[in-house]
């Protein structure tokens, strides 16, 4: 009799995927086979959910305005605009992945006047953007027979807004210093390489 009790549940447990039928019910492999149906049915619409998105580093490209200051060098004859066109390479690091965020960027700009640049940049959950850092332009002319060379070192102050989330963003930049002066012929003479800065960047990734 202790061995029927004890070998009894087994044959109740290995048959219930065939059914059975008592007083509490009856339970069958259809019953079985629907709830796992509902339950793939459940993880196939939850595929539908958007992705999360992750900060890698990457590059970013930009295209811009800046706005310098050559008149002083009219006054030896040379005609130099103030206005430039450069293209930027910068990387893109970021620190965090959510927003708000922070990160770091750094490259090179391309035009008359070619300057290297190194920001540290935090958006905030309004899409501004607000930073600090430091750069180094450079200015080379050897037209008309004077040739004029310079570099300039300076820190960097940013405001910007995202314009499309971790796609496009208008940044400007303004340097933070003095300008360059020298003395020529008895006369002193100032230019200011770097000037205020704005850039259209585009992520690449």
């Amino acid at each position: 009799m202790l061995l029927g009790v004890v070998i009894s549940p087994v044959f109740a447990s290995s048959t219930s995927w065939e059914g059975i039928t008592g007083n509490e019910g009856r339970i069958t492999t259809g019953d079985t086979v629907k709830t796992r149906t509902r339950t793939f049915l459940d993880t196939r619409e939850s595929t539908g959910l958007s992705r999360p998105r992750f900060e890698t580093v990457h590059l970013v490209l930009g295209i811009g305005m800046m706005f310098s200051e050559f008149s002083d060098l009219r006054r030896l004859g040379v005609e130099k605009s103030n206005f430039s066109l450069p293209v930027s390479i910068y990387v893109y690091i970021p620190f965090q992945k959510e927003e708000p965020s922070f990160y770091f960027t750094g490259g090179w700009d391309f035009s008359k006047n070619s300057s290297f640049k190194a920001l540290f940049l935090y958006q905030t959950r309004f899409k501004i953007i607000l930073g600090l850092g430091g750069g180094k332009t450079f200015y080379s002319d050897d037209k008309d027979d004077l040739i004029v060379e310079s570099s300039q070192n300076h820190g960097l102050v940013a405001f910007g807004v995202n314009l499309s989330p971790q796609r496009v963003d208008l940044l400007l930049t303004a340097p933070i210093g003095r300008s360059i002066s020298t003395d020529f012929e008895g006369t002193e003479y100032s230019i200011r390489p770097a000037g205020i800065q704005f850039n259209l960047l585009i992520s690449l990734r």
